[in-house]
């Protein structure tokens, strides 16, 4: 080994260090869990709401126990 070889190491590991974080930079591109933005977002889906107090089942039985009084 000759006075060659140390000015070699720190070379290696500046590569080593921009070919870790090309390969995490490629990982993080690849593998994201951001939604694409031409993709619609998922949404829950809207509680019914009825329209006449015929539709709900809580009125409807106000107005039956209301009716058998």
């Amino acid at each position: 080994m000759g006075p060659g070889h140390l000015g070699v190491a720190p070379v290696n590991l500046f590569v080593l260090i921009l070919l870790f974080g090309f390969v995490r930079l490629v990982f993080r591109l690849t593998f994201s869990q951001r939604p694409n933005p031409g993709q619609p977002k998922l949404k829950a889906p809207r509680p019914l709401k009825p329209k006449s107090a015929a539709d709900c089942p809580v009125c409807r039985g106000e107005q039956l126990a209301a009716q058998s009084y």
